[in-house]
């Protein structure tokens, strides 16, 4: 595919049919549903609503877009199990629920913890020396700069801790973290991101779904769509906040987005009841919570082959289902 002087792209050529004479090749441009494109693309790809609900894009602008953001790493993957369900499936739609799904490489990890500290001290004070800042400690810094909070002065401020090589690796750690350091040659440390928003809730936001504003799937939310859970009595996506309280963004942080709410995650509690409205507030017979689910379910079920094909239905009812088995087995687990 090339482009030409006025912005406009050629499309790749589709494979050569028998019988089509020797030069001649055929080109078409992908069609794309506008909820691939919401989900993937760019801003300058979002559609209002009064725009037709599909449009042509050509492939190396849907591609290249895709690639620059988070929900673009998803991509391969939700274009293959479209694929796939359309095959296999009566729908030709796949179910939304939390059944394990092969990875696309054999994993080492059985589960993942992310630890966001979100207001930690500087990466400047912890892990990134500057030894030029502390040679320039106390005298204004050079050129122009931009400020964002009132009061700030033009005044270069040092390193306040010592940091120094640890391991056979030589990673950076500064002295308030002795037992990282003593660990280093088991950490990976990623020294390429950043972000140009300086403000806290859009930098965070971006951290967690690639974007810097809200309503897109945190990472955790993407991770258990693909791979799903192994313990389908319990959520695969589960957040211990700091007891605190939230952080400037608040619950956007583990949102699943635009996705069914089944993937988004699952907050508990430090202290008290680890998940609110577990059980019911009143005692009830032994056996009468069971059957109660096992009703709601069937009217749940009943209802949805009333209406075949409603994937958002599908994913509410999974999600009560879960609630409901957590009631039954969260119990002990949640009793440390």
């Amino acid at each position: 595919m090339r482009s030409n002087n006025n912005g406009a792209s050629d499309t790749f050529p589709s494979k050569r049919k028998h019988g089509s004479q020797q030069g001649q090749t055929k080109r078409k441009t992908w069609r794309w549903q506008t909820c691939v494109i919401c989900s993937c693309a760019q801003t300058s790809f979002f559609m209002s609503s009064s725009n037709a609900s599909v449009f042509s894009i050509n492939r190396r602008t849907a591609l290249t877009s895709c690639a620059m953001s988070l929900s673009g790493l998803a991509m391969r993957g939700l274009l293959h199990a479209e694929a796939t369900s359309q095959a296999s499936s009566e729908s030709g739609r796949r179910r939304f629920d939390m059944k394990p799904r092969d990875a696309h490489f054999r994993p080492k990890a059985r589960a993942v913890i992310q630890l966001f500290q979100n207001g930690g001290p500087s990466q400047m004070d912890l892990f990134d020396p500057k030894p030029e800042l502390d040679r320039q400690a106390g005298k204004p810094h050079p050129g122009e700069v931009e400020t964002f909070q009132l009061g700030n002065k033009n005044i270069i401020f040092p390193t306040q801790f010592e940091i120094k090589p640890h391991g056979q690796c030589g990673m950076n750690f500064g002295s308030p973290l002795p037992h990282m350091a003593s660990l280093a040659d088991q950490w990976c440390m990623i020294r390429s991101m950043y972000t140009v928003n300086n403000n806290h809730p859009f930098a965070i936001s971006m951290f967690q779904s690639g974007k810097p504003f809200f309503g897109y799937p945190a990472l955790g939310s993407w991770i258990t769509y693909g791979l799903g859970s192994e313990n389908q009595d319990l959520p695969g996506y589960i957040v211990l906040r700091d007891p605190a309280g939230y952080n400037t963004s608040g619950k956007a942080v583990w949102s699943s987005g635009w996705m069914p709410a089944l993937y988004q995650g699952t907050e508990f509690n430090s202290g008290g009841n680890a998940v609110h409205y577990l059980h019911p507030s009143q005692k009830r017979a032994a056996g009468a919570q069971k059957r109660s689910l096992e009703l709601l379910s069937r009217l749940n079920r009943k209802h949805a082959e009333m209406h075949p094909g409603e994937l958002e239905l599908d994913a509410r009812i999974q999600n009560f289902e879960l609630a409901a088995r957590m009631q039954l087995a969260a119990g002990d687990i949640l009793d440390v």
